[in-house]
C-alpha cells in the first residue's frame, strides 16, 4: 500500500510534518521527488512517497515462517511475492 503526500511550500517544517504523519500511520519512506521550476533554485513542490506492507502480504510472511504453503513453494495468495514482501513495488 502506498501513500503520497504533496508538500508545498517545500521547507524543513512542511517536509518534517509530512514524514511524521506518514511514519505515525505505520508507513515507511520510499522516496521524495522534487518539482523544480526553470530559473528557481528552490523546489516548488515535493511528493513524499511512503509504503507499508498490505495485510495480505503480512499473512504470507506469517505462513512462510510457520512452514505453510508459501514456504513449500505453493501459492499462498494470488499475485503476492513471498521473496521480499516489504520492498516497495513501483507500478
Amino acid at each position: 500500500m502506498y501513500k503520497v503526500f504533496e508538500v508545498s511550500p517545500v521547507d524543513e517544517s512542511t517536509l518534517e510534518e509530512a514524514l511524521n504523519r506518514g511514519l505515525g500511520e505505520g508507513f515507511k519512506l520510499a522516496r521524495v521527488d522534487y518539482v523544480m521550476q526553470a530559473g528557481v533554485r528552490r523546489p516548488t513542490l515535493a511528493y513524499v512517497i511512503m509504503f507499508r506492507a498490505s495485510s495480505a502480504v503480512e499473512g504470507v510472511e506469517e505462513e512462510a515462517e510457520e512452514g505453510g504453503a508459501a514456504a513449500e513453494g505453493g501459492a499462498a495468495a494470488e499475485g503476492v511475492e513471498v521473496s521480499d514482501p516489504g520492498a516497495p513495488r513501483w507500478p
